[in-house]
Order: C-alpha cells, then structure tokens, then sequence
C-alpha cells in the first residue's frame, strides 16, 4: 500500500501486520509501501456445523449468530464458545450499543442481552422474519422481510414505521445526518431507502439498481451498499450514487463493515457454493480483492471489527479473523502533539521514531500496552529533533 503525507500536517495510515509497520505519522511530504494485515486471514474453529448469519463486537466480545439458535461468543476472536438458547428460530443479525447486544431472526424474534450470557425475548409486533439489527443516529434499527422496519432507542421498546416498501429489506446505515436502508425484491432488483429521522422514508428505487442489495456501511464519508454480481454503488449524500464492479458477474458481495478506514465485504466467487471472497476499499470507488485461507468452499455472510481484528463468518460454521489492525495518529492536546494508537486491548506495541524518512533507522522511543482500543500517548520527540516520523509496530 503506497501513501501521501503532506508538509506539516499528520496523517494516519491503515493496517500493517505483526513485526511490520502498521501506522506513520509526518510532518513533511513522503510515501512508503508496507505489507497489509488484510492479506493474512486465520480460519478459526466454531465448533458449530450450521450456517452463521451474522457478527457483531462491543463490551469486549464477538457475538455470532446463525442456524437453530446458535450464538456463539468469544473474548479474542479465536476461542469461541457456543449457546444454545433451545429456541429453533434462525439468528441473522446481532448488533451491540448503550451496553446491550441485540440479536433478530426468523418469526420476528428479538433478543436483548447486557452480557451475551443471558439472552430475553423482546416484543417486536410482527412474525415477518428479521434480517439485520444496526445501532444507527443513536438508535438500534432492524430490517425484515415486507418492508419491516423497526426503531427502538433502547432495544426493548421497538415501534414499527412505515417504510413505504413491501421488499425485503436487510441492512441498514447511518451517516451524514442520514439513515439508509437497503433490500431486495422479485426478480431482485435492488431497493434504497433514505430518512432524515427513521421515520420518514423515502423509496429511491427508481435509481434502478440492477441488483439485490445485501448490505451497507458508512465510513470515510461515504455510504456504500453491495449486491449481487459484486456491485457496489457509493455516494456522500444518500441521493446520487456511483457503481463499481468488486468482481465478477458470477460473484456476490454478502456483507460489508467499515473499520480502521477501510470498507471490508465479504461473500463467494460461484454463487451459492463458490469460494470465499474478500474486498476492501478506503472509498468504496476502488476495491481490492484479498486472499483467503484455502480449504473451505462455504460463503462468508457476515464481517464485523473490533479489537484490533476483523471477524467473517459464514455457511458451515466458518469463521475467519484478519491479521492485528492498528492505526497511528495525532492530536493536538492543549498545545502538545499526543499520539492515538487505535488496535487491541491487551496487545504490546512499540513506537519508533526517526527524524528522516529516507534515511537512518528506526528508533523505539516508546513501548506501550493498549489499556483500551484507543489510547493516548504523549508524541515522544526522536533526539533533539523539533518533528520527527513516528510508526508503530508489533511485537
């Protein structure tokens, strides 16, 4: 991956992987290439069979959700360990916010839990089968089949709206001081939404979007929206919006997250039974197919971030986890520069410094623990130099 800095102004860089630079700041024009955590992906052991719909991070858990009730929770993305709540219904989303994680399903079925232990039915005023639950303009929104569309501001009390679609809508984002809702209907053209509020929706279908839309996120300024056959339309404002292929005709973008600056989506090569597929963009213009760990033909269907890691899962109970994803960046506290190290609790990293990004070496001047996913740091000053580079790197 290759960047631009520009003279006297900070700027952050997506991830690296262990041992090799993840971050750099400058303050004077530069450009460096670096490997990418997204490149290293580890498939990991659900110790499930069934298919897993959906996955979510917050309060220092992983929660997945799937076939016959399955969630599964895990603290590092690596051991999960799986509920069975006796119910029969299918999990397709699962979103935490305000301390609590909310799960929806088939039959219109809404969980609620503040610990991903114990899980209590909510009412959701409707059997139509729910597809996806997002925490949005500070308010959890869910998505279902028939034009559901569900708002509550603490995921116990929900009140339906009129979304002013019979389509089957199944994902949701917030940006902008904008809701967007997307789905799909027969013959699956694409479906778009947009409110001001999550009241008053608006149908933007005659947009024609070509394709089913199957998720969206808002990053960067952009929303962006992904579907069938690897289209993936992006727009600042929820109104005009501008497409791209992320594949081929035969490939299918599942899903999409945004996290540390980059949109990740996930899906297969040869719908329904095609290898995995993953991509990336910082724009949602531009996107980058990444290699995946061999051995599995499932679908991924669902990605999320969180601590320092990306999380896919999908069909046969699979799992993948990214490479540590961290980033470095700088503010200015009270008229000293601080560093932010955005990655994972727990995980020890290593400032360097150097006062020429073209020549010396890199210099530790700094060794931390991240107490939190983003923890600040006084920006240490390389020798007696006024501005220096500064990376960071793990171990």
């Amino acid at each position: 991956m290759t960047w631009k800095g520009k003279s006297r102004f900070v700027f952050s860089t997506p991830t690296g992987r262990i041992g090799l630079a993840a971050a750099l700041l400058l303050f004077a024009t530069a450009s460096l290439g670096f490997a990418d955590a997204l490149d290293n992906w580890t498939q990991r052991s659900s110790g499930v069979g069934q298919n897993l719909y959906g996955v979510s991070y917050g309060n220092g858990r992983y929660v997945c959700v799937g076939q016959a009730g399955r969630i599964l929770v895990s603290s590092n993305g690596v051991s999960w360990q799986v509920t069975n709540l006796g119910v029969t219904n299918y999990l397709y989303g699962v979103a935490f916010a305000a301390g609590n994680y909310v799960v929806v399903g088939s039959g219109g079925l809404i969980l609620r839990s503040s610990d991903a232990v114990n899980w209590s039915p909510q009412t959701s005023s409707t059997t139509n089968q729910l597809n996806s639950v997002a925490f949005c303009g500070g308010q959890y929104i869910t998505t279902g089949n028939a034009g559901t569309l569900l708002t509550s501001p603490d995921g116990t009390t929900w009140t339906p709206q009129v979304s002013g679609t019979t389509r089957n809508l199944v994902g949701s984002a917030f940006g902008n001081n904008l809701f967007i809702a997307v789905g799909r209907g027969q013959s699956n053209p694409g479906t778009l939404l947009t409110s001001s509020n999550a009241v008053d929706w608006v149908d933007r279908s005659y947009l024609q979007l070509s394709a089913a839309l199957y998720g969206s996120a808002f990053g960067n300024g952009v929303f962006a929206a992904i579907g069938a056959r690897a289209e993936l339309y992006y727009s600042t404002n929820g109104t005009n919006w501008a497409f791209r292929f992320a594949g081929s005709a035969t490939s299918y973008v599942n899903a999409l997250a945004f996290g540390q600056g980059l949109f990740v989506g996930v899906g297969d090569l040869e719908y329904p039974t095609g290898l995995q597929k993953i991509v990336t963009s910082p724009s949602g213009a531009n996107w980058k197919l990444r290699p995946v760990p061999p051995g599995s033909s499932a679908p991924l269907r669902a990605v999320t971030y969180g601590n320092g890691s990306f999380i896919a899962v999908g069909e046969k109970g699979l799992i993948f986890q990214s490479d540590p994803v961290f980033t470095l960046s700088s503010i200015n506290s009270s008229g000293s520069p601080m560093l932010l190290l955005d990655g994972e609790i727990g995980r020890t990293y290593r400032i360097q410094a150097r006062t020429n990004l073209t020549s010396g070496s890199w210099g530790d001047v700094l060794t931390v623990t991240n107490t939190s996913e983003v923890t600040q740091y006084p920006a240490p000053v390389p020798g007696d130099a006024p501005v220096g580079f500064y990376r960071a790197v793990t171990p």
